[in-house]
């Protein structure tokens, strides 16, 4: 082949040689590391290779100290080698992958033999949740046992954002709640997420969340459901909001308006009432609520209706 170096045995005429052996030097294995920047002409991050097909890839490496791009083939004798993978094959030659590749230089190209992938670092990112599946609405969570996303301000760069995807094998871990999942990954929630980079996306392999700590205040409830109408009420077990003047709890409440959002969970009492709900919070009526403080709203865990007590 042109390219190839060989030697040759036989007998000269007329300026040729008619060769009666010729021996082909295969070329000497090049060796190549760095980080996949294209799969078969493709640049859309996360794409990869085919399974048992031949292709083709794009490395950015360094060679003998330069940095350069170099193109690699596979072909359906290539072998791959990926520690946390099984039976590794072309399917796990991805964009932004490190691999090592072992191969012949011919014109230019390196026909691979041996392509190892090497895993992802594992990573660590923490902070408050600032969105989930593109939704920044305070209180939006994700789905439990679904897929999806979630945004994180980073607890050490809050001008940072890192991006954290969750799957099926993504476990969860929260000490309020007996069986965690994606769906107690909310808006305002401090949360942390162990797993591999890729594509400046994490991939969740543990994601922990912290429970909020608890809040107390009470006042004076002055609009429920966004109506300030005297004498209007919450509605019998449905899920709402009310917003009170606070003359009671921590002082970073004390005189202010405190919205509270009331959820299926939140447990009412009220001692002139059998069946205490949120149809007695009514305008101009004292309460005092205890629950989690998430971006500015009070998310209710109870509601004690009448005078205002100290319940925590």
């Amino acid at each position: 082949c042109v390219g190839s170096q060989v030697s040759a045995t036989g007998t000269s005429s007329s300026g040729g040689l008619t060769a009666t052996k010729v021996s082909i030097t295969p070329p000497p294995s090049t060796h190549v590391s760095g980080v996949v920047t294209a799969v078969d002409g493709v640049i859309t991050p996360g794409t990869c290779g085919t399974a048992g097909a031949a292709g083709d890839f794009t490395l950015a490496a360094t060679v003998d100290g330069t940095s350069t791009s170099v193109t690699v083939y596979v072909t359906t004798t290539t072998t791959f080698k990926d520690p946390a993978v099984t039976s590794p094959s072309f399917a796990d030659v991805c964009i932004g992958a490190t691999v090592k590749v072992a191969g012949a230089l011919t014109a230019g190209t390196l026909t691979a033999k041996t392509v190892a992938v090497t895993p992802p670092a594992g990573s660590r990112v923490a902070g408050a949740v600032v969105a989930v599946n593109g939704v920044d609405t305070p209180g939006t969570c994700g789905t439990a046992g679904a897929a999806g996303k979630f945004t994180l301000a980073n607890v050490k760069n809050p001008n940072y954002t890192a991006r954290v995807e969750v799957t099926s094998a993504t476990t969860f871990k929260d000490t309020a709640v007996t069986s965690p999942s994606f769906a107690d990954v909310c808006v305002g929630l401090d949360v942390s997420a162990v797993g591999t980079s890729s594509s400046h996306l994490l991939l969740a392999g543990t994601v922990t969340i912290t429970p909020p700590p608890m809040s107390e205040t009470g006042g004076e409830v002055t609009a429920v459901d966004g109506v300030s109408k005297p004498g209007t009420c919450g509605t019998a077990g449905a899920a709402g909001r009310f917003a009170i003047t606070s003359w009671l709890g921590a002082n970073s409440f004390w005189g202010k308006t405190v919205h509270v959002a009331v959820t299926a969970t939140t447990t009412f009492k009220d001692a002139a009432v059998a069946n205490p709900s949120f149809a007695d919070v009514c305008i101009g009526r004292d309460a005092t609520v205890v629950g989690t403080l998430s971006s500015g709203v009070l998310i209710a865990t109870q509601v004690t209706i009448g005078p205002l007590v100290v319940i925590g």
